[in-house]
């Protein structure tokens, strides 16, 4: 009876951060897309205002109470520095890889809603982009994701299952079907970031290179000629995309026998 109480109980933390974050957003979104405008250019901006307001709330009404350290230890200095460029390298290569095949692939074809995120997301300057997308966003959705959803879950079931399910919620907030299996994908690596660094700034490190990689390729049109569809194109791709899995596994392994 107790045991089921605790999943009750813990079951809410998810249920109530993830409204909290879902519709507070939503809200101040449309507020200052009202005030600010609704063109493609200002859609970040408002996005950053969005997440400049609901990031305390989640962290101070809701993360605090709740966060959750799946592994308790404090590395050396040098130790936590040398996590942190291997989480850049690994979330790089998984990033620039995973998107690659992505586009390649037929699902662009079948997903209207991934261009119009696409023109939201790359409409604005670069600064306002990597504000926005490469680092508010990622310190918002890492603590809601995963410090919240993640760290809840890990208390009443295992590792795994915990890290597929706050994965595919991940995923399926970004509502369309390119960003939910790219959301998916990205969303199991940062739940594994978050597990074996043992605290969210695995994770909020992970998402941020990921998404600056993102932005950078695409402002700059950085290696755009490795999405032309070609043999070569994709070749190259998926080795970048193995590399940064081999990489993981590395760091994995590692983490487990020390």
């Amino acid at each position: 009876m107790e045991k089921a109480y605790r999943k009750e109980i813990v079951l809410w933390e998810i249920v109530f951060p993830l409204f909290v974050y879902y519709f507070m957003h939503l809200l101040i979104m449309i507020i200052a897309r009202d005030f600010i405008g609704g063109e493609n250019e200002k859609y970040m901006l408002c996005q950053i205002i969005a997440d400049l307001i609901t990031i305390p709330v989640i962290y101070f009404m809701i993360y605090r109470k709740c966060k959750n350290i799946v592994n308790v230890y404090e590395p050396s200095l040098p130790k936590r520095i040398a996590d942190i460029v291997m989480i850049v390298v690994i979330f790089v290569f998984i990033s620039w890889g995973g998107n690659n095949v992505i586009v390649m692939s037929p699902l662009v074809q079948m997903s209207p809603g991934f261009e119009q995120a696409n023109e939201g997301f790359y409409g604005s300057v670069l600064g306002i982009e990597l504000i926005g997308s490469g680092l508010l966003s990622p310190v918002l959705e890492e603590l809601v994701f995963r410090g919240i959803v993640y760290g809840s879950l890990r208390k009443i079931t295992g590792m795994w299952p915990s890290v597929f399910i706050s994965a595919l919620l991940f995923g399926l907030v970004h509502f369309n079907i390119v960003q939910l299996i790219y959301a998916l994908m990205l969303g199991i690596v940062l739940a594994l970031a978050m597990e074996y660094v043992g605290n969210v700034y695995g994770a909020i490190v992970g998402h941020m290179a990921a998404n600056t990689s993102a932005v950078l390729r695409t402002e700059l049109n950085l290696g755009m000629e490795l999405t032309n569809q070609s043999f070569f194109a994709w070749i190259v791709s998926v080795c970048i995309l193995f590399l940064g899995i081999g990489l993981l596994y590395g760091f994995v392994i590692r983490k487990i026998r020390h």
